[in-house]
C-alpha cells in the first residue's frame, strides 16, 4: 500500500466512525504531498499551504491538545521541514505522531480519544460522571461570556483561596 491508501483507508474509516460518533469528523488531511507546477505552487503557498505541516490533523482536542499524525511507509524518515513542524506543534501544547500504516493511525486516534482528562495542576485524573469541578472565569470570554474550566477537588480549593470571584457551576 502506498501512503495515499493508507491515508485514504484511515478518512474512509474516519467517516464511517462518525456516523456514530461526530468527534471522528474532526479528522482532515492537509494537502502537501504530490507535484505541482510552479504556478500552483505559489497559489497555494499564498494559499496558506506550509511545506512539512504533517498529513493528517485531528483537531478535537482531547485535554486542550490536537493530534497531528505524519504518515510514512517504513522505513522513511521525517524531512528537516517536518520534524521543524512537529516540534512547533508539541511546543504548542499538540500530540504530533508518526504512523506507518492506516491501523497504527487509527490507533493514535483511538487512543487520543480514550485518554482521561487530567487535572491542568496537578495532572490527577479528573473525575468522571459530573464530578469535576467546573468554574465560571472572565464574564467577557468564551461561548455565553464565560470560560469553563475543570480542576480536581483539591486545586480547586487551592485556586478558590487565590481567586475569590471562582465558583463551582
Amino acid at each position: 500500500m502506498s501512503e495515499t491508501d493508507h491515508q485514504i483507508a484511515i478518512v474512509e474509516w474516519a467517516a464511517w466512525k462518525s456516523t456514530q460518533d461526530p468527534r471522528y469528523d474532526y479528522l482532515i488531511h492537509i494537502p502537501n504531498q504530490g507535484k505541482r507546477s510552479l504556478s500552483q505552487g505559489r497559489l497555494f503557498k499564498r494559499m496558506g499551504l506550509r511545506k512539512g505541516f504533517p498529513d493528517l490533523a485531528f483537531l478535537y482536542p482531547n485535554r486542550g491538545r490536537c493530534l497531528f499524525i505524519e504518515m510514512k511507509l517504513p522505513g522513511q524518515k521525517p524531512t528537516k521541514e517536518q520534524t521543524e513542524w512537529h516540534e512547533r506543534l508539541h511546543s504548542a501544547g499538540h500530540v504530533v505522531r508518526i504512523a506507518y500504516s492506516s491501523n497504527e493511525a487509527i490507533e493514535m486516534i483511538e487512543g487520543h480519544l480514550s485518554e482521561r482528562a487530567l487535572c491542568p495542576l496537578c495532572d490527577r485524573p479528573l473525575p468522571s460522571e459530573g464530578k469535576a469541578i467546573l468554574v465560571a472565569s472572565s464574564p467577557t470570554e468564551g461561548r455565553g461570556g464565560q470560560v469553563i474550566k475543570q480542576w480536581c477537588d483539591e486545586c480547586f480549593e487551592f485556586i478558590r483561596g487565590d481567586r475569590g470571584h471562582l465558583e463551582k457551576v
